[in-house]
C-alpha cells in the first residue's frame, strides 16, 4: 500500500492538513518542529484505518486518504458527507457506509 495523498480536520491541532506524497517515491519523511503535528498525522492515519469500517460514528474529525494497492486506486473520506458516513471509491466503485 502506497498513500498518495491526506487531508485531516479537526484531530488534536490538524486544521486543514493537506499532504501530497510523491508517487515516483518508494520513501517518504514528514519533517517538522517539534508540537507541529507530525505524531499526530500518525495517529490520525491510525484511527482511520483501525476504526473507519466499524466506529465511524466515533471519528469526530474529517479525512480523505487516497492510496493505490497494486494496481487498484482507493479513497477513503469523509469530508463530503454532513453526517458520520464514510466513502469508499475503489477505481470506479463508490461504496458509502453509515452506521
Amino acid at each position: 500500500m502506497k498513500i498518495e495523498y491526506i487531508y485531516i480536520n479537526g484531530y488534536k491541532n490538524l486544521n486543514d492538513v493537506e499532504m501530497y506524497f510523491d508517487e515516483g517515491s518508494s520513501v517518504n519523511s514528514i519533517i517538522g518542529n517539534n508540537g507541529s503535528g507530525k505524531s499526530n498525522i500518525l495517529e490520525a492515519i491510525a484511527i482511520i484505518f483501525s476504526n473507519a469500517l466499524e466506529n465511524i460514528n466515533n471519528l469526530d474529525f474529517r479525512f480523505c486518504i487516497k492510496y493505490s494497492l497494486d494496481s487498484q486506486k482507493i479513497e477513503i473520506s469523509n469530508i463530503n458527507n454532513l453526517e458520520n458516513k464514510i466513502e469508499i471509491k475503489n477505481n470506479d466503485k463508490k461504496i458509502l457506509i453509515n452506521e
